[in-house]
């Protein structure tokens, strides 16, 4: 029984750090670096097995949100893959780090929780940034 309080206390930890990470979300407030991204071809990450696999079309990519790290740019279309062999059909895009000169993540943003979670893909994006 010494342990109960615990079993108090980490529910309502994760539900304060939930509604934090999801505060830091917001409308753009600063003129980003670059009007859009430019994605040459399309690629995939992930496997669809062990991890969930994810499409990302090739288009104009174009800055919608921004949080204290970087900038959310968005697909030009939904965002196609597969989870664990089922269909996955949700809303992404590039993710640019304030500093860098090129997105090197993604995000998707689930309807589960509708927040995005970020992946990073190192150089795999072959993009063109447009001023």
């Amino acid at each position: 029984m010494k342990y109960a309080g615990i079993f108090k206390v980490v529910p309502l930890l994760a539900i304060i750090l939930l509604f934090a990470g999801c505060a830091s979300i917001s409308a753009l407030s600063s003129k980003p670096p670059y009007s859009k991204i430019v994605l040459n071809h399309p690629f995939t990450w992930g496997d669809g097995v062990l991890t969930i696999k994810v499409d990302m079309p090739a288009g104009i990519y174009l800055p919608k949100f921004e949080d204290k790290e970087g900038y959310f740019y968005e697909a030009p279309q939904k965002v196609t893959g597969r989870d664990t062999f089922f269909p996955l059909l949700v809303d992404g895009g590039l993710y640019l780090k304030r500093g860098l000169n090129k997105p090197d993540t993604i995000y998707i943003i689930r309807g589960q929780t509708s927040t995005p979670g970020k992946v990073g893909i190192g150089n795999r994006a072959d993009v063109k940034m447009v001023k």
